[in-house]
């Protein structure tokens, strides 16, 4: 079984490339802290960062309604890339997570006070072509799937 459940915040502002046929892919990352308390009472500390790809309708969604900051909670599967470094000649590998779900849980700016446009009812989870319900106010033409 390969699934990995991530809850972090984006690391940079997403970013959408386009293969030749026109799919978009939809590239950020997330970075997962985790908080215990060590043998000696003393508040620890671990920061995990993962790189994320999100392909099609879901990778836009992202893209359009997320920013550097906000959280964020990605369901998929992990995935390792292979390249040939241009420069030294070597073979180079990269593990990062493949998009499949994913679920607004939130975001900077309603923890300060301020309000956030769109997004889907009751937390539920988005994926091209999610009959997610919408929020109140909202047309259907205000989330792209």
């Amino acid at each position: 079984m390969n699934l990995l459940i991530q809850k972090g915040n984006l690391t940079r502002d997403p970013e959408t490339r386009y293969t030749p046929k026109g799919t978009p892919i939809t590239q950020f990352g997330i970075a997962v802290n985790r908080r215990w308390k060590g043998e000696d009472g003393q508040v620890k500390e671990e920061v995990t960062f993962t790189d994320w790809q999100a392909w099609g309708k879901t990778g836009e969604t992202i893209a359009r309604f997320f920013k550097k900051g906000e959280p964020i909670i990605c369901e998929g599967r992990l995935a390792q890339e292979e390249w040939e470094d241009k420069q030294t000649g070597e073979k180079r590998r990269k593990s990062l997570g493949k998009l499949e779900t994913f679920h607004f849980c939130g975001s900077k700016a309603a923890e300060s006070g301020g309000q956030r446009t769109a997004r889907p009812a009751g937390g539920s989870p988005v994926t091209s072509g999610s009959d997610a319900p919408l929020a109140d106010g909202m047309a259907d033409d205000d989330i792209p799937f």
